[in-house]
């Protein structure tokens, strides 16, 4: 309760919800979500929930060089919208977007945790990003999905190095089943060893924790949902 959360690729708001429940109201979330259309929809969520004077979105992506870019957004799935290139003959449109480097954050009272689901260009996030990790020191989950960060020219090593580099560790999130329709999170540490037999190469989401806050994995409770 009383986090400030930082949802980087805000989509219509799912992950934004989910925080806004577990800091309660007196926490505070700031959101990025370049595409126009959705985050219309994201604002329009925030109104019915109540949110409005607890979020605050950024019609923007996050980038090291703030300006405009071209977002390619496939048209049977929105939430895929990149600024990648090697979309091949994928349907879709090819919007122009803002983009911020979000060196705010830097700034923030405090930032407790930060989420990234950019579609591949989460090492140019982390990249922009790197001031506000370096003074707040907060867990960060991103996806880690070889397919989309190649077509944006990096891979889940490039991205594990530079992590490595800031000093954070990382920890693939898996859910297990639990029993009957039940399944839970389970934190499992990346060693270089996993790497070398291509564990890296999965698609998951990652947990980065920084080294030093890392004995906090211990008293981590994850609750258990209904499929």
């Amino acid at each position: 309760p009383g986090d400030t959360f930082v949802d980087i690729g805000g989509n219509v708001g799912m992950a934004t919800l989910s925080a806004a429940r577990a800091i309660g109201p007196t926490g505070s979330i700031t959101a990025f979500e370049p595409n126009p259309n959705v985050a219309a929809i994201y604002r329009q969520s925030m109104t019915k929930n109540g949110l409005d004077d607890q979020v605050t979105l950024h019609n923007a992506a996050v980038a090291q060089t703030p300006g405009k870019m071209s977002m390619f957004v496939p048209s049977n799935n929105h939430g895929e919208g990149s600024l990648a290139r090697d979309f091949k003959d994928r349907e879709g449109d090819t919007i122009e977007i803002e983009v911020t480097d979000a060196a705010f954050l830097a700034d923030c009272e405090r930032i407790n945790l930060v989420k990234i689901d950019v579609e591949g260009f989460e090492l140019e996030v982390l990249k922009a990003i790197t001031p506000a990790l370096a003074r707040h020191r907060p867990p960060v989950i991103c996806e880690f999905c070889d397919e989309h960060l190649n077509r944006a020219g990096t891979s889940t090593a490039e991205v594990t190095e530079y992590m490595r580099a800031q000093d954070y560790v990382p920890y693939a999130l898996h859910i297990k089943d639990t029993g009957p329709s039940r399944q839970a999170a389970e934190l499992v540490a990346i060693d270089s060893t996993d790497e070398q037999r291509g564990a890296m190469g999965e698609d998951y989401n990652a947990l980065w924790l920084p080294k030093e806050r890392a004995g906090e994995l211990s008293l981590t409770k994850f609750v258990e949902l209904k499929k």
